[in-house]
């Protein structure tokens, strides 16, 4: 048995394991390869939709499933074939209504698992599309969006911070008991069903690879990572939230200092020691 064996790492991305420019430095790539060929599984669990993740199919090393959509899809790389997908209900749709209805100008994009839609198209949009290196197709309204006729992965507000910030303040009070609605980034509120998150999607992995939950190890800096942070001996990057660094168990490296090596070399010290 490898000194790895049985032991998974689940990372967020953005933030986390790529740095500024959204690259994989060259150390943590050698750390996540030694990791894997010491028996280790390494994966990514992101907020991307599986579209907005394939610039980077390749560029991270990766020997399970990747989740994206914040757990709500698990996907085989090798293959780019969703293997489970958690679609929105009804009721969750619903709030993409409620909040263009209070709001009427802020930006809304509406995430499927072959496209995406768009509603008040601004910079923040095109500074997100650009960061995740793909786009989206202009609409004047949601029922346009219905009249596709295919189930939705998420709902994504995307504006300026003050602007994303203040909907936010009104839609997690209201309704964030009955569905799961977070923050992945300054500009970024995330909206899904209650039950869909990082923390679930990885528990499920953990279960069809055999990995017992104490072997298992993952890395985030927003509040989207909470989930599977809270359930896991936990890594967090010095730029991380206070929210996120108040429940990690340990503190690393900033994202551009080779956060990964720092975990990796860490667990191989402590699986060394365990022997």
């Amino acid at each position: 048995m490898k000194k790895f064996s049985g032991v998974l790492i689940a990372t967020d991305l953005d933030g986390t394991l790529l740095n500024s420019v959204q690259e994989l430095s060259p150390k943590n790539r050698e750390a996540i390869e030694y990791f894997m060929s010491n028996g280790g599984y390494f994966t990514f669990a992101t907020g991307r939709s599986p579209l907005a993740s394939e610039a980077l199919f390749g560029m991270i090393p990766v020997n399970v499933p990747a989740l994206m959509s914040n757990g709500g899809v698990l996907f085989d790389i090798p293959s780019k074939t969703a293997l489970e997908v958690e679609y929105l209900s009804p009721e969750c749709k619903k709030l993409a209504y409620l909040v263009h209805e209070k709001f009427p100008e802020v930006a809304i994009e509406i995430h499927l698992l072959e496209k995406k839609f768009v509603i008040n198209r601004g910079l923040a949009v095109d500074a997100h599309f650009n960061f995740v290196k793909c786009t989206g197709e202009d609409v004047k309204d949601i029922a346009t969006v219905e009249a596709f006729k295919s189930d939705w992965l998420k709902i994504l507000v995307v504006d300026d911070a003050d602007i994303v910030r203040e909907v936010g303040d009104w839609l997690i009070p209201a309704y964030g008991a009955d569905f799961e609605i977070v923050f992945s980034g300054a500009t970024l509120l995330e909206i899904q069903n209650k039950g869909t998150g990082k923390g679930e999607g990885l528990m499920r992995l953990a279960d069809k690879l055999g990995v017992k939950r104490e072997h298992v190890y993952t890395c985030g800096d927003n509040q989207n990572d909470l989930s599977m942070l809270k359930i896991t001996e936990c890594f967090a990057p010095e730029n991380a939230t206070p929210e996120v660094k108040s429940v990690a168990t340990h503190i690393m490296p900033h994202h551009n200092n080779d956060m990964m090596a720092a975990v990796i070399q860490f667990l191989d010290q402590k699986y060394s020691r365990n022997g």
